[in-house]
């Protein structure tokens, strides 16, 4: 008997049971009849083959396989989560009996009233979030400890509520925070391994043809993400060492370039935007370059506009009032890829006279020298600041045309990448490629551009941010905790159902914030005979495929829907229309419509997201 084994994607270990052990039908439906046969693999085949059913419009036998998989075993969670069954208190139920208990429990109308009383800071958030607890609203009270940790970051409390922990300044469930930890441990045990291997190729490189020969073969059957960091050091370490030496770095640079584009993940992707921003050879950086023409565009476009950087304008004034106070300030202004940012430095030095107190003995003369003579070095001393700070505003000038020189270098580099990408001449300026990608992705455009102010001992001023980006028009259904509402009546602490493409997992998380958008060009979907009206550029999931732009939509496509996926049956123009969207905790997503009809949320897609979500954690 042969079985095969499947490996789909890498993923951390906690999550490795729902990703591994693909085996061969016949082997599984063997397994479920024999009673010593292990459970959980025969309940995620019988998970897999169910949504296969789904795709090919088989409905009963996705409901059969599914109900067969539960009956293996009731606490495989994959195909609970298939079933649209959601976890609350530690009791699985289906997700219309889950929302009909919300919507008649009276502790939610107890805490809608309190929400409504209770002010919007730390304090407020705390309280409310211990109301929650108490009354084991563990959903409701996520939203306010996170807004207390907004304000008060080492709220011991709200971590240990949440169970997280400040993790490189990402707020991480502890769990997941361990295993980046031990991540990065492995990390430096593989680096000190890749060293000295790339230390043996390299003296191979140094010997016979065929010892070269042999060493690259090597190189490019054993080469992978974990090698990433030592061969980024070893093309950047290419100073002080002989002509020789440096030819050898660059051929295994060349070479382990040529192993990243045949690499999946997105570590592969971001180590080829670095070697094509920051490689000191121009053979490297445009191998590198060319390597990312074919990658997925919304996981190489973020990451190389994100390293543009337009060239700061400096100024700075110096002046002497007549009592001798000396004042500088500095200014700088850069544009940004969402908002202008200008620094304002400011320094005085305010000078006065000091006399003692005047005695009757004093007489005039004596006074009018003790004045002379505290003037004049009040001359000196306001002198001496001035040249002081003459010497730091040139030294700062300076700086900032170093900075600009390097700004200039990187900028050429990426946006010959981009033009190769895009397939089109934007020009230098990174301002049209971040107005490019705005428009690509149907980001509305504000009618003005904000600037955010920055002033001396981090005085800021009120933010301005960019409205929203894709939306859906008033009316359209959200599910939510307690049943369909309109997206236009939500508030920031209401919870939606949304879903972890990692695993499956159905969750009700808090919105944190939400947005209108000014009248836009909207699109009319219609599915099962209902429709949503959404805006050009608002993602949807496709299964098998990954999130795609309404504009990208076709008649024909099937989207992921709460019970089953559903197929598109016409797209229409609909208008220009005001339109409304999310951003809601963790997943970043949420479902709308009658049918549920997952979609992105109001905050771009993770570059490093974007392969697993075009893989899909399921063949659906």
């Amino acid at each position: 008997m042969k079985s095969t084994v499947c490996l789909l994607v890498a993923v951390p270990a906690r999550k490795a049971a729902f990703f591994l052990g693909c085996l061969m039908v016949g082997i599984a439906c063997a397994w479920a009849e024999s009673p010593v046969a292990p459970r959980v693999p025969v309940a995620e085949q019988l998970t897999r083959r169910a949504v296969d059913a789904g795709l090919q419009g088989d409905l009963q036998g996705r409901i059969d396989l599914l109900s067969r998989a539960i009956g293996v075993d009731p606490d495989y969670a994959p195909a609970r989560w298939e079933a649209e069954q959601i976890s609350i208190d530690g009791q699985w139920l289906p997700l219309d009996k889950a929302q009909a208990e919300a919507a008649g429990d009276p502790r939610l109308e107890r805490y809608l009233a309190a929400r409504r009383t209770t002010t919007d800071d730390a304090a407020g958030h705390q309280q409310l979030a211990r109301w929650c607890r108490r009354n084991r609203l563990t959903d409701e009270a996520r939203y306010h400890w996170l807004r207390v940790l907004s304000e008060d970051a080492q709220n011991q409390e709200a971590l240990q509520a949440l169970d997280s922990t400040w993790h490189h300044g990402r707020l991480l469930p502890n769990d997941v925070a361990r295993d980046l930890q031990e991540s990065e441990r492995d990390q430096c045990r593989a680096n000190r391994t890749w060293r000295a291997q790339i230390a043996k190729w390299e003296r191979s490189l140094a010997g016979e043809p065929t010892e070269t020969v042999a060493a690259l073969e090597e190189l490019r059957s054993t080469v992978d993400a974990s090698a990433i960091p030592e061969f980024e050091r070893l093309a950047a370490g290419k100073e002080h060492v002989t002509a020789s030496v440096a030819s050898r770095r660059e051929r295994l640079s060349f070479e382990f370039i040529d192993a990243l584009g045949a690499m999946p993940g997105f570590p592969a992707t971001e180590s080829l935007c670095r070697y094509t921003a920051l490689a000191p050879e121009k053979t490297l950086r445009d191998a590198a370059g060319k390597k990312l023409v074919d990658r997925p565009r919304h996981e190489v476009m973020p990451v190389l506009l994100a390293a543009l950087a337009s060239p700061i304008e400096s100024h700075f004034d110096l002046s002497v009032s007549p009592l001798g106070n000396v004042s500088y300030s500095h200014e700088f202004f850069a544009k940004g890829p969402d908002a202008d940012q200008v620094i304002q430095q400011a320094h005085n030095e305010f000078f006065r006279v000091d006399l003692p107190p005047a005695r009757l003995s004093d007489d005039f003369t004596r006074r009018a020298n003790q004045m002379a003579r505290a003037e004049q070095r009040l001359r000196g001393e306001s002198r001496g600041a001035l040249q002081q700070l003459s010497r730091q505003a040139y030294q700062v000038e300076q700086q900032v045309a170093a900075e600009n020189a390097r700004r200039h270098a990187t900028n050429e580099r990426i946006i010959n990448a981009l033009r190769e990408i895009v397939g089109e001449d934007l020009g230098d300026d990174p301002v049209a490629w971040w107005d490019y990608w705005r428009e690509y992705n149907e980001y509305e455009r504000p009618p003005y551009r904000p600037t955010e102010y920055h002033r001396r001992y981090h005085e800021r001023h009120t933010r301005v941010r960019p409205p929203g980006m894709s939306c859906f028009v008033a009316g359209t259904p959200v599910w939510t905790r307690t049943g369909l509402a309109p997206i236009e009546s939500l508030s920031p602490g209401d919870l939606v159902l949304s879903q972890d493409l990692a695993t499956g997992e159905y969750r009700f998380r808090p919105v944190l914030t939400t947005t209108t958008r000014t009248a836009s060009p909207t699109l009319e979907i219609a599915v099962h005979g209902q429709s949503v009206q959404t805006t050009l550029g608002h993602p949807f999931w496709l299964p098998g495929v990954g999130w795609r732009m309404a504009k990208e939509l076709k008649a024909g496509d099937k989207l992921l829907a709460v019970a089953q996926p559903v197929e598109i049956e016409t797209i229409a123009e609909a208008g220009d229309q005001v339109a409304f969207n999310l951003v809601v905790e963790g997943a970043g997503n949420y479902f709308v419509g009658q049918d549920g009809l997952l979609v992105h949320d109001n905050t771009p897609r993770r570059p490093e997201l974007v392969r697993l979500q075009e893989q899909s954690r399921l063949p659906r």
